[in-house]
């Protein structure tokens, strides 16, 4: 495809890339892939290129989705800054208040069970994908030891008393994990 020159041509590209990503996510439910690890990377790979159409740094020069993972988050504060949510935490060691602790991207909804929505919600088209997409992906940045304090039960779901029937797309009950292990965050 010949696109325009210049940011329109780049915007372009950016849509073309979570259009083709959205189709991935949709190809992976509608045909029941047993394996869940590519709807992380179809998931996170949508999220940088929709991100990256209104300004934020999730992709390279070359289009390739830039992964928020240990060790790198710290050096990059713009990005970290772009999520959904930091924690308090978080923040004050991207200011540089307090002691200097590891940082890690943490999926507000876990992988697994928005995986599980989507599937239960039985999308027949990338349209309705890209509302689950929005409905349910969120991410957040938090220190390592805060990611640690969810394991058990809270590392790969939800609390019991949290609801995907009763979270809409702009509820504070996406970051339900956070609030029941004691994270407080700051919603961007």
């Amino acid at each position: 495809m010949d696109y325009p020159s210049g940011s329109e041509s780049r915007i372009l590209r950016l849509i073309e890339l979570e259009e083709m990503h959205l189709s991935y996510i949709l190809l992976h439910v509608r045909h029941g892939d047993p394996d869940p690890r590519p709807f992380r990377t179809f998931a996170d790979s949508w999220y940088a290129y929709r991100r990256s159409q209104t300004g934020a740094d999730f992709v390279d020069a070359n289009f390739r989705p830039l992964w928020m993972n240990r060790g790198d988050l710290s050096s990059f504060p713009p990005r970290c800054r772009q999520v959904h949510a930091l924690s308090i935490a978080a923040e004050n060691v991207l200011n540089g208040v307090g002691p200097v602790e590891p940082l890690v991207r943490d999926h507000c909804i876990p992988l697994k069970r928005v995986r599980s929505e989507i599937i239960r919600a039985k999308p027949s088209n990338v349209g309705e994908v890209r509302q689950l997409m929005l409905r349910w992906y969120r991410c957040a940045v938090i220190t390592d030891a805060e990611h640690g304090s969810l394991r058990g039960s809270l590392n790969a779901d939800m609390p019991n008393w949290w609801s995907a029937d009763t979270t809409s797309d702009s509820d504070l009950q996406h970051f339900a994990r956070y609030a029941a292990a004691g994270i407080p965050i700051r919603i961007a």
